[in-house]
């Protein structure tokens, strides 16, 4: 590598872009050019600076204001797709996005994969790799990803019912895995209790679970495998 390669990091925590930035200051053809904490910045930035390399927090605020971030680095790396834009998508994730947000990555042409918290060797790889022409996915996320997979793959297999759920009954599984009542559940899903017990219902007869609070037991006895589960089908559901 011999010519310079600009990079852009988009995280909505300043420690991480320090961390980052700090990752490439030892390396001669690496330069951090811009520093975006929103998606909406850094899609502009990108748009006018034309970096070879984005380093993107898989989950960071739509922009500037207030609220709870929402998950839109897939909805940014759409827009990338879209207008052509010629730079290489690196994902930072952590270890609660399982193998449905890795396919789904890759399918929208992400050129990296990296846990938020390898060492800045890493990082730093990842971009050479990037830059080179080849993908990267972080040798920890890869065991994490076979293991998850196995795990969901084990869990599916004993309830088939699962993949025929609708977005929405996976909603409402998955609230019940955390312990909220059909009101709250209605309140979170702006739909009324009546609605949400006949979900609930659907949810019982497509699992094949029998007898009173039965998808109560149930949540009670799968609480991680089915929010995790809920989370990675949910993602894409928005």
């Amino acid at each position: 590598m011999t010519s310079e390669v600009r990079i852009l990091i988009a995280d909505d925590h300043p420690i991480i872009r320090d961390y980052l930035r700090k990752a490439f200051a030892e390396e001669a053809h690496l330069k951090v050019v811009a520093e975006a904490g929103d998606a909406e910045t850094t899609l502009k930035l990108i748009r006018e600076l034309q970096p070879e390399v984005a380093i993107l927090d898989i989950r960071m605020p739509k922009t500037n204001g207030f609220g709870e971030p929402q998950p839109v680095a897939f909805a940014l790396m759409r827009t990338i797709q879209r207008e052509q834009l010629p730079v290489k998508v690196i994902l930072l994730t952590g270890h609660h996005h399982g193998k449905d947000s890795f396919d789904a990555a890759m399918k929208l042409g992400v050129n990296g994969y990296v846990l938020k918290a390898s060492a800045t060797a890493e990082i730093v790889a990842s971009v050479k790799a990037v830059v080179e022409g080849r993908h990267y996915i972080s040798p920890l996320l890869s065991s994490y990803l076979v293991q998850h997979h196995e795990n969901e793959d084990a869990f599916v297999k004993r309830y088939p019912g699962l993949k025929e759920l609708t977005p929405k009954e996976r909603w409402v599984l998955k609230l019940v895995a955390e312990n909220k009542s059909s009101h709250e559940i209605a309140g979170a899903l702006n739909i009324t209790s009546q609605t949400v017990n006949n979900h609930r219902t659907h949810v019982c007869d497509k699992l094949g679970l029998k007898g009173p609070n039965a998808l109560l037991k149930f949540a009670l006895a799968y609480h991680a495998e089915i929010i995790r589960f809920c989370q990675n089908q949910l993602h894409y559901d928005a």
